[in-house]
């Protein structure tokens, strides 16, 4: 079977509410403008990954929440189907990171919890720790300085 929408029509394009579900398995429930997502919606995918949130244009745009098949989650701001602005992720495994973000990567400042009790305030760039920050261990060890 083909792709299903069910919802309202303007001039022959999909504008206002509704639902779509593509043949690949992928289902969109929000807002519509000119058969593009657009203002509040939900996107669940085949794998259970799901984005509740603000779409302009058919993109991901504004405040949003990212859930992964592996329950992982981010939550924050997109832009262009991207994270990028302030967000939370969390992962399964129990790591936190709360700060900037900018093109799916942790860049800028930020604040990362680990599951061992560490935790890292400073300066992030593509990912990982780097430029000025503050360690701080369980045993109230702590390294603030510069990381590479």
């Amino acid at each position: 079977t083909g792709d299903f929408y069910q919802g309202s029509w303007i001039n022959g394009q999909t504008n206002g509410e509704g639902v779509f579900i593509s043949k690949e398995g992928m289902k969109y429930k929000g807002q519509w403008k000119n058969n593009l997502h657009h203002g509040h919606g939900e996107e669940t995918w085949e794998d259970e990954s799901k984005f509740e949130g603000d779409y302009i244009d058919g993109r991901k745009e504004g405040k949003g929440i990212f859930t992964r098949s592996d329950g992982s989650t981010f939550e924050g701001d997109f832009l262009n189907n991207k994270l990028n602005g302030k967000g939370v992720y969390k992962w399964t495994d129990g790591r936190i990171y709360d700060g900037e973000w900018k093109e799916n990567k942790m860049e800028g400042m930020g604040e990362f919890h680990f599951p061992d009790g560490r935790v890292y305030v400073g300066e992030m760039h593509n990912d990982v720790m780097h430029g000025m920050g503050k360690m701080t261990w369980p045993s109230g060890r702590v390294y603030d300085g510069i990381w590479k």
